[in-house]
């Protein structure tokens, strides 16, 4: 808690330069004490190797937020603290509810796979679905850090707002689009080399997952439009909404067709969360996706698709198609952001089209 207090205000500021140093260096301190822990005393090294990670995040998290000005720590009034307060408490209880209810649904989901099928099963369900969430919080996570902070700043301009969230949405899907198509492609190998030979229905179940993790990309930056307009409530009935879908998918199709019917539960949960949240987006912004993120999601989904059969009738097959898409979309991200990378990779860019130019 004391860790996350001093991220809070370093994302509240939007120093991700910060940030991103201190999630970097807190991982690695972390995993280094824990690792020597476990290796030096073995079973008696788990706590350490538990407690490292907050630790080296606290102790690190002093050095950065020490560093913000004092003209940033700006003193407010008991009354307009509480008028804050307030707000954060009414929020907070309905994202709390709404964690809630998607921890009790995916409980539920695990239940049904576990009665329905057995252990076995649930332990193939549950491989696919820590890979899944694994990649895919990796390309979320990394962009909240501003995104929300920004889109919270600029809500009072309606016309801003839209424009904000087809941009984050634009650079999402183009981001996020090779490590779907390069996971897509890979199943089969990076269950194996995460987990066995034995997880031989975890790749299946992990696509079907993919498909959906796309739509879960594109509804994510609308998801944090109803936040910020501090509409906790809708936000609360949508999230309930969505993970009542997933658990009745996997109750009635895990009967007509087996374990699949857990990763074809993931894709219809966001087929009906998209348009919903896009509906909420609609009406409290007059929100419309821009040409151009519709053409880009258009084209991804189409790739996700055809690698998708492409792996059905060949892993092998499925791996070369997705490959060479992958890359395909990762040049084009790598076009889309080059402004705003590093001046080395803009250089390396630069060389790249001048030699295609020529």
């Amino acid at each position: 808690v004391a860790a996350g207090a001093q991220t809070a205000l370093l994302t509240g500021l939007r120093r991700v330069r910060a940030l991103a140093t201190l999630t970097v260096g807190a991982a690695t301190v972390s995993a280094a004490i824990g690792v020597t822990a476990l290796l030096v005393a073995g079973p008696a090294g788990i706590v350490p190797f538990v407690i490292a990670a907050p630790v080296a995040s606290f102790v690190l998290g002093i050095a950065y937020v020490r560093r913000i000005p004092h003209a940033a720590r700006a003193r407010i009034d008991r009354g307009a603290l509480r008028r804050e307060w307030c707000v954060l408490a009414t929020l907070g209880l309905a994202f709390t509810v709404a964690g809630a209810a998607t921890t009790a649904g995916q409980l539920a989901a695990r239940t049904l796979i576990q009665h329905e099928m057995g252990p076995f099963a649930l332990g193939q369900f549950q491989a696919a679905w820590l890979i899944s969430i694994t990649y895919i919080n990796f390309v979320l996570q990394a962009m909240t850090t501003d995104f929300y902070p920004r889109l919270s700043a600029v809500f009072d301009d309606k016309q801003e707002v839209n424009r904000v969230v087809n941009d984050q949405a634009e650079i999402a899907l183009m981001l996020a689009a090779p490590i779907l198509l390069g996971m897509m492609a890979l199943a089969p190998w990076v269950t194996y080399l995460l987990y066995s030979n034995a997880f031989a229905a975890t790749p299946v179940i992990l696509q079907w997952q993919i498909l959906g993790d796309a739509l879960k990309i594109a509804s994510w930056p609308l998801g944090y439009l109803i936040l910020a307009s501090g509409d906790g409530r809708t936000f609360m009935m949508v999230e309930i909404a969505a993970i009542a879908v997933f658990i009745l998918v996997i109750r009635f199709g895990l009967r007509m067709v087996g374990l699949e019917a857990t990763g074809i539960a993931v894709l219809a949960m966001y087929l009906f969360y998209l348009p919903l949240v896009y509906m909420v987006a609609r009406h409290k912004t007059g929100f419309q996706w821009q040409r151009g993120v519709v053409i880009k999601a258009a084209v991804l989904a189409a790739a996700l698709v055809t690698t998708f059969f492409a792996a059905g009738r060949s892993p092998m097959l499925g791996a070369i198609v997705g490959m060479v898409l992958a890359t395909a979309f990762g040049v084009a991200a790598v076009r889309l952001i080059g402004d705003a990378l590093p001046g080395a990779v803009n250089r390396l860019i630069a060389i790249f089209r001048s030699r295609k130019a020529s």
